[in-house]
């Protein structure tokens, strides 16, 4: 890593900015995180507890993955990238270290969504199960 001596305002401007845009994204948090939770849940005829508990686990499953990618994910990313611009890395190293980290992100993110797929399945499932013949029930 070495100090790009032709950063110029940059030194200045793009902490600022990418701290900017931190606060955003943290303060818009709350409302993105409740449309999360507003995906109709159906029930079976019976409402059963097995069905609600398998909502509720999704529910939060999702909004714990969600903040984490990208309220916390976004946040430290954006902290790293204004550190090391306020620190004279250079801008290749910064672009390196930026595709490294959403990399990583974009990874994590599709692990979250193949998870939470895999979860409705089984919501989907469980909620045909017990549509068809609420004797089969497992509670």
């Amino acid at each position: 890593l070495r100090r790009d001596d032709n950063a110029g305002a940059a030194y200045y401007v793009a902490p600022l900015l990418f701290q900017l845009t931190t606060a955003m994204i943290l303060a818009s948090g709350p409302m993105a995180l409740r449309t999360l939770v507003r995906e109709p849940e159906p029930l079976d005829t019976a409402a059963s507890p097995e069905l609600v508990e398998a909502y509720r686990d999704l529910r939060r499953f999702r909004v714990h993955m969600m903040f984490g990618l990208v309220h916390v994910g976004f946040a430290l990313t954006s902290l790293a990238v204004a550190v090391a611009v306020a620190c004279g890395v250079s801008g290749e190293s910064i672009g390196i270290m930026g595709a490294i980290i959403g990399t990583l992100l974009g990874v994590a993110g599709g692990i979250f969504g193949t998870v939470a797929g895999v979860r409705r399945a089984r919501i989907t499932e469980l909620l045909t199960r017990l549509s068809a013949d609420p004797a089969k029930r497992t509670t």
